[in-house]
């Protein structure tokens, strides 16, 4: 009786070895990188040992294990449960504590859609291929420069700000937007694209976007333990979640949040290096540069302040920015003030651009669009 028992057992595990390995593998479409191997052949091991270890033991081993198991089990089906019951509190907070994987996920596969559409571009941009010269002169062409803004992290590309004022303008000359962005960077980044790369393109106007960690100079920003790109996330976290999808998404924003303040890379941590007075001297020199470049070329520009939302911080941060960009001359206007007089009162979370991504929403992105285009009616008189 003992030695089926274990034979039971051990068959068990192995067949649960074998799908784990056979729903990770084709599940993703692509041939796996030697370390995904590595990264799925883990539970197979575990599994594999399990049976060992059974294999060697009594029967009343067996009956231990087995209850452990069951009560891991247990515990796991009434958290999951649990956490059913906080899933709209976790949509309407402020500051989410989590975010259901259902709306993850739909953030993820909307930002997946950008990722192959910048497949397709020279410079991996969000956008089209364009020609550096204008292929009709009476066509009025914009260069926006920014970061996932103009990227349209957790949007769909007709929400992105430059759309909404692409759409505007059209209705009265015909106009054209270069998506020159890309998440996470900096006005250095910009910058160099700018004048390695932009300067060969024919615009009529160029557009610059200020988001407040735009000043960091590293190139490095903060990281998150578990991501949906990355190795755990592709396989660990979203096989659980497959499961058990509330309990492991809430896991994974307390292991990121915990790992961030052990590891000193909390945003607001982060936030505060990048405005440290040491960075913010490297800064000013940079925008002494930058304003030498346009003046060079003597371009037309401006520098737009674009708040996610009327978070006071986001306004501290952007009344610095203001005297950085007021020091080296440049032309900008800052649109944290009239957001918030518009938003006072609105729920930051209402204006995301999903459940699940801070990033402007369709109220904030509109709000930009009409600021750019009642400056661009001030200076061109077709408008």
């Amino acid at each position: 009786m003992r030695k089926v028992s274990k034979i039971t057992a051990v068959t068990l595990i192995f067949a649960s070895a074998v799908l784990i390995f056979l729903f990770t593998f084709f599940s993703f479409h692509r041939t796996p990188l030697p370390i995904d191997f590595i990264v799925i052949s883990l539970p197979v091991i575990f599994f594999l040992l399990s049976a060992l270890y059974l294999f060697r033991k009594a029967e009343e081993g067996l009956k231990n294990i087995l209850l452990l198991y069951s009560t891991l089990l247990a515990v796991i089906f009434i958290l999951e449960f649990l956490l059913s019951f906080f899933r709209e509190s976790a949509l309407e907070a402020e500051k989410p504590v989590w975010v259901p994987y259902e709306y993850e996920m739909k953030s993820y596969l909307v930002d997946q859609v950008h990722i192959e559409k910048a497949k397709e571009n020279k410079y991996l941009f969000n956008d089209i291929n364009h020609e550096e010269n204008k292929p009709d002169s009476s066509l009025f062409r914009i260069a926006v420069l920014g970061d996932s803004f103009i990227w349209g992290s957790g949007v769909e590309d007709s929400v992105r700000w430059p759309a909404r004022l692409e759409k505007k303008l059209n209705r009265y000359k015909k106009t054209e937007i270069l998506y020159w962005g890309k998440p996470g960077w900096s006005t250095k980044d910009q910058f160099r694209f700018l004048k390695e790369e932009g300067k060969k393109y024919r615009f009529d106007l160029l557009l610059i976007t200020f988001v407040i960690n735009d000043p960091h100079m590293k190139g490095a920003l903060p990281i998150r333990l578990i991501e949906a790109k990355s190795i755990t996330g592709k396989y660990w976290y979203h096989y659980s979640a497959a499961v058990f999808p509330n309990l492991a998404s809430f896991l994974k924003c307390y292991i990121n949040r915990l790992y961030a303040i052990s590891a000193g890379s909390a945003y607001q941590t982060w936030l505060e290096d990048v405005w440290s007075d040491k960075n913010i001297t490297v800064y000013r020199n940079l925008l002494r540069e930058i304003k030498g470049f346009l003046e060079a070329r003597n371009l037309d520009y401006l520098v737009i302040f674009t708040p996610s939302n009327h978070d006071e911080l986001i306004g501290q941060y952007m009344e610095k920015g203001e005297i950085l960009f007021r020091e080296a001359g440049l032309n900008y206007i800052n649109l944290y003030p009239p957001l918030k007089e518009k938003f006072d009162g609105v729920s930051t979370r209402k204006l995301w651009g999903n459940p699940a991504d801070p990033h402007p929403g369709f109220p904030v992105t509109e709000f930009i669009s009409d600021s750019a285009a009642s400056y661009i009616a001030d200076l061109f008189p077709w408008f």
